[in-house]
């Protein structure tokens, strides 16, 4: 919340130049304290684990195909990547439809940004805790694409700043939940020592659509325009909600 909302203000005021030096110098900040602060170790090996640590024989490639020869956990990976996608998308292209479309400046960009991360935050702070407390993962997880899909259909209409700040603030908490019910149901899919290797799947997937983003949001924007990525990422998360009920009733 507050790099977004200091950025904005230091590049309104100061250039790019220096909050690009800010930037160096607080992540060599992040560096040094993690060495000196992070425990070495931050779990206690019992003889459980002593004993699962005996059997790592196995190269990385053939844990990772056993993983994925778990259904749930294939399941889960491909359920995440396709209702996460199209937010992926538009987070890529943030700045430049924020700037180019909405003539939203650094300063408000900024604050815009950090309005982001507070919603992202609260939801994952507090919202998901209490809605576990009455909905199981799964019905959550369907909420989550729903909401996307609703986030979407208001983008795909968005002609104002409100509306598309709407929208985004909405996105957000859908991609929050679904980000969030995703990595939780897959991992109570493996044992306990795999599930180091099933979070960089994870990580994995969403920084190879991060990469990906970019030149494919590109080209619809340029091509297509802002509706289309509305339209596109409707499509994909209520095409995801349909799936999911369906897979509900079986």
């Amino acid at each position: 919340m507050a790099g977004p909302l200091i950025g904005g203000f230091v590049t309104e005021k100061f250039g790019d130049n220096t909050t690009a030096f800010l930037a160096s110098i607080l992540s060599l900040v992040s560096v040094i304290t993690i060495q000196m602060f992070l425990p070495k170790h931050t779990k206690s090996l019992n003889k459980l684990d002593a004993a699962d640590s005996k059997s790592q024989d196995k190269s990385i490639l053939t844990k990772t195909y056993d993983l994925l020869s778990i259904p749930q956990v294939l399941y889960m990976l491909v359920a995440q990547a396709a209702s996460l996608a199209p937010a992926i998308l538009i987070q890529a292209l943030g700045p430049v439809i924020n700037m180019e479309y909405f003539k939203i400046g650094p300063k408000e960009n900024g604050l815009f940004l950090a309005g982001i991360g507070a919603a992202s935050a609260m939801v994952q702070g507090f919202g998901i805790g209490m809605l576990l407390k009455r909905f199981s993962e799964f019905s959550l997880l369907i909420l989550a694409v729903l909401i996307s899909g609703c986030a979407f259909v208001l983008m795909y209409f968005a002609t104002h700043t409100l509306s598309y700040i709407a929208s985004q603030v909405i996105l957000v908490i859908g991609f929050s939940i679904a980000r969030t019910m995703t990595t939780s149901m897959a991992t109570k899919a493996v044992s306990r020592h795999d599930t180091g290797l099933l979070l960089g799947l994870c990580a994995t997937s969403e920084a190879l659509m991060r990469t990906l983003a970019p030149g494919i949001g590109t080209f619809m924007l340029l091509h297509y325009g802002l509706a289309s990525l509305g339209a596109l990422g409707s499509a994909i998360e209520f095409g995801m909600a349909i799936i999911l009920l369906a897979k509900k009733q079986i």
